[in-house]
């Protein structure tokens, strides 16, 4: 049985060298046992097609092999819930930091979608390195029997209750995510902006009025804290008292700081002389309509989504 042997001979190939002959002749004899009672059973040797079909049931040599292998888990299970933790925790804090480094540095010299690409590249890049360092310092952790009771140092009397914990979305987290990073991209280049676009032409002078600046740092504050306690709730995926109570303020600030946006008498400023045919004074007047219709739109769905946390708080 040609077959056979070679598949014997392939894992024992497989298997740690010093009890290869041990393992093969206990596979052996099992496998040789499962042959002979399929030979009762048929009344004649197997042939080609049949023998095949039972070492296919057995499996792969290499897989076979691994049961008699040591531990060949990259992170093992006793490392693997403080490993995933760690893993969760510094993909999430580097993704903000790299972020907040992109936002000030690449904002100004690049359009949107090459600012977007870059920083998704940018993200991405932190992520690996994250992933390849805390990876390899966890294998480390576990070749090297690092004491658990270092990674798990806990104290049932220092346990406190954060009340119940109502389960949450990832995806819709990471859409929020998305949101918010694609506003702050399109608020900063709209308040760094002296032009603009229309008809494929620049028009000077067409610009966000004075009064944005003295909300421009606030909301760029409130919006990245919202960033953050989204990484956290990313991380956590779940709701607690301390993240509902987070987000219950964020949005009480934002309702403030869109009031007060809405009190504006002008959001845009237009002083060039060069209008040319077009209506500028229709144009701005339905341009600053839509402002305060979005504005509008953002604080009913903030109020709501207030409303939504208090109720979640009280249960």
């Amino acid at each position: 049985m040609k077959m056979i042997n070679n598949y014997l001979d392939t894992l024992e190939s497989y298997l740690p060298e010093e009890n290869q002959q041990e393992i093969r002749q206990e596979l052996e004899s099992s496998l040789m046992g499962q042959i002979e009672d399929k030979q009762q059973q048929l009344g004649r040797d197997l042939n080609q097609d049949e023998q095949e079909a039972l070492l296919l049931k057995i499996g792969h040599p290499l897989r076979v092999a691994s049961a008699y292998l040591p531990n060949q888990e990259l992170i093992n299970k006793d490392y693997f819930p403080a490993y995933k933790r760690a893993l969760e925790i510094s993909l999430s804090i580097f993704a903000v930091l790299t972020l907040l480094w992109v936002l000030p540095y690449k904002l100004g010299s690049m359009g949107v979608i090459e600012f977007l690409i870059t920083t998704f590249s940018s993200v991405i890049d932190a992520s690996l390195t994250v992933f390849l360092y805390v990876t390899g310092i966890f294998y480390l952790f576990q070749r090297y029997n690092f004491p658990l009771e270092s990674l798990y140092q806990w104290s049932p009397k220092k346990l406190s209750s954060s009340g119940k914990k109502v389960s949450l979305s990832r995806f819709e987290v990471f859409f929020e995510m998305a949101f918010e990073a694609l506003f702050l991209v399109i608020w900063n280049k709209m308040y760094l902006s002296e032009y603009v676009a229309f008809e494929n032409n620049f028009i000077e002078n067409f610009s966000m009025s004075s009064d944005w600046s003295i909300v421009f740092l606030p909301v760029n504050i409130v919006v990245v804290a919202s960033f953050i306690l989204n990484a956290i709730k990313l991380t956590n995926a779940h709701w607690n008292r301390w993240i509902l109570t987070s987000n219950l303020v964020i949005n009480v600030i934002s309702i403030v700081l869109l009031a007060y946006i809405m009190q504006f008498d002008n959001f845009f400023t237009l002083s060039s002389n060069q209008l040319g045919d077009h209506d500028w004074g229709k144009i701005s007047y339905y341009a600053e309509l839509n402002v305060r219709i979005v504005i509008g739109i953002i604080i009913a769905v903030t109020v709501w989504d207030s409303y939504s946390h208090f109720k979640k708080l009280r249960n």
